[in-house]
């Protein structure tokens, strides 16, 4: 076919054609490599050998040579520590790695799901747990005869019936944290006579919350809540698929001790020594708080939430517990002390001495009052309060979310979802003790925007006075806040649902690929351009040779044209 060019034609690119297919292929390569280098990065696996020499792994990446005087960290742990020394693979505040990258707080239902039944009842505690609370949450109070029940506070009057069971049992000689009281008071009263009782709905400032369950469920031992709970993690979970679960897994109990100081001194009666009798004599208990196997086999891809969490207002009390369970042969055998949280209050957030005092405490989270972290004023509330958590290590579960709007800060959110996720992906704590647990574990499910919260902003303005918390200074309602309204809520919501699917980093990697494709897609077009042109100018000449060749006269042509 080259014989019918003419020495006139330009020539063929065929020594460009080959170094087109190498380059395309070079850069096809290398795009590949770009991009399984950067998996591999994030996955962890990192292999140098697959760069190029003369390119040198990221500092942080790099290997420690052998002789290096950095101290190494080894993979298990020492055989002569004990038990309650080693590493605790069910951490109430998980540290995120290359394969647990997001952990959703925390979930405690607070009373059990306070909101659509009456606080601490076994029917409550089961209706948070299929809502999909991680722990559930009773107060402990002892009774007369030495038994650990669940009830909002030491007076039997402010949830039950009792003074229509008992009328005249009531005792009006109470000093109770300096000031005098009167009430039904739990230690004077049986476990057999308790049980006489039936609870009813404490919130009665809002008609939000129904009346049709007083009078139907009886105050619950701990012995039944711990049946409840393992009935739940053992027969329950598997059969509504949460078995298969890799993040939070089993749930837990999260027991807050009442009134320890006062239930000492007026009755001689010490609330640890009971939880620690009732968890040693329990069979059940001591299976699920204290045997710590199933945090041994889990895998790098799982966590599981401690299945035992000891909160209190009482320093003395936490201190106490913390030295029970590391010295107690059988509560430190094969298992790690149960995490402590310490309850403040929020007279306690403005103390100046809270910070150093609980430096020097063994608690694994504070639970504040939530107002303590929706105030930005210049007492050092808000923000101060979670970095300097954040410095101290310690994880921040505050109470109390409810749905209603008279406890929600209205003055920057309109709704409790607004709030929650501002405190989720704006402060960024932990866990939440919550009442309307579905509303949390919703909130709470959905990715935070990479450059702030879903809702909520900071504002400026003088906070207005709201609800204070409960009548015994225990969880309570909401408080104090900045105003700003709450439009930059939802567009901070819509912001973060788009990063539900992907993160960043994920976007990264899909705008990589979209550049790959594209400059594929155009060195492509290119060469079959070139292939095309290549044929038509081959045609092109070929068809103006046989032309020139025709017009060409002979010699016996011209003398037959000259004669004519």
């Amino acid at each position: 076919r080259s014989s019918s060019i003419t020495p006139s034609s330009p020539p063929p690119r065929s020594r460009t054609l080959p170094q087109s297919t190498l380059i395309l292929a070079h850069l096809l390569c290398c795009g590949h490599l770009l991009l399984h280098d950067k998996s591999a990065l994030a996955s962890g696996d990192f292999d140098s050998s697959t760069t190029s020499n003369t390119t040198s792994p990221p500092p942080s990446l790099s290997t420690a040579s052998p002789t290096s005087s950095s101290p190494t960290i080894s993979s298990t742990s020492s055989p002569t520590l004990p038990p309650h020394r080693q590493h605790n693979k069910c951490p109430l505040k998980p540290k995120l790695t290359p394969e647990i990258t997001h952990v959703p707080p925390l979930v405690i239902g607070h009373r059990g799901a306070s909101y659509n039944v009456p606080e601490h009842t076994l029917a409550g505690y089961r209706l948070a747990l299929e809502l999909g609370a991680d722990y559930i949450e009773p107060d402990l109070v002892p009774t007369k005869d030495g038994h650990l029940v669940a009830i909002h506070s030491v007076d039997l009057n402010i949830t039950t019936n009792v003074d229509t069971v008992f009328p005249n049992r009531r005792r009006n000689d109470k000093t109770m944290e300096g000031s005098k009281d009167s009430g039904y008071y739990i230690h004077d009263f049986t476990l057999e006579e308790i049980k006489q009782l039936k609870v009813k709905q404490r919130v009665e400032d809002t008609a939000a919350r129904s009346r049709y369950f007083d009078g139907l469920f009886e105050v619950p031992t701990l012995v039944e809540i711990i049946d409840l709970l393992q009935e739940w993690n053992d027969n329950a979970r598997p059969y509504v698929g949460l078995d298969t679960q890799k993040i939070k897994g089993r749930a837990g109990l999260y027991a807050e001790l009442k009134k320890p100081a006062f239930l000492q001194e007026d009755a001689g009666i010490n609330v640890a020594d009971l939880l620690i009798k009732e968890i040693k004599n329990n069979p059940t208990a001591k299976e699920m708080f204290l045997s710590m196997h199933e945090c041994a086999n889990l895998k790098a891809d799982e966590y599981q939430v401690p299945p035992l969490v000891l909160q209190c207002f009482d320093r003395d009390t936490l201190a106490y517990l913390h030295k029970q369970f590391t010295t107690d042969q059988v509560l430190s055998y094969g298992s790690f002390p149960p995490p402590m949280v310490l309850l403040l209050s929020y007279k306690d957030c403005n103390n100046e001495d809270m910070w150093y005092a609980i430096q020097r405490m063994n608690v694994a989270a504070v639970g504040p009052d939530k107002r303590c972290l929706l105030e930005t004023d210049e007492e050092g509330l808000g923000r101060d309060f979670v970095n300097s958590a954040k410095e101290h290590e310690l994880g921040i579960h505050a109470w109390t979310e409810r749905l209603e709007t008279e406890f929600v800060d209205t003055d920057r959110f309109a709704t409790a979802q607004e709030e929650l996720r501002y405190l989720f992906c704006d402060l960024e704590i932990e866990g939440i003790f919550a009442e309307n647990v579905d509303v949390a574990v919703r909130v709470g499910s959905v990715a935070c925007s990479k450059d702030g919260a879903q809702g909520g902003g900071t504002g400026g303005g003088k906070e207005g006075e709201k609800k204070t918390s409960d009548d015994d200074g225990s969880k309570g309602k909401g408080g104090p806040s900045e105003g700003t309204g709450a439009a930059s809520t939802n567009a901070g919501a819509n912001s973060a649902c788009q990063n539900v699917l992907f993160d960043q980093s994920d976007q990264q990697q899909l705008a990589t690929v979209a550049a790959g494709f594209t400059l594929l897609g155009g060195l492509l077009g290119s060469f079959l351009t070139y292939l095309v042109s290549i044929g038509c100018n081959r045609r092109r000449v070929q068809r103006g040779t046989t032309r020139r060749q025709v017009r060409i006269p002979t010699a016996e042509i011209r003398d037959e044209n000259e004669l004519i």
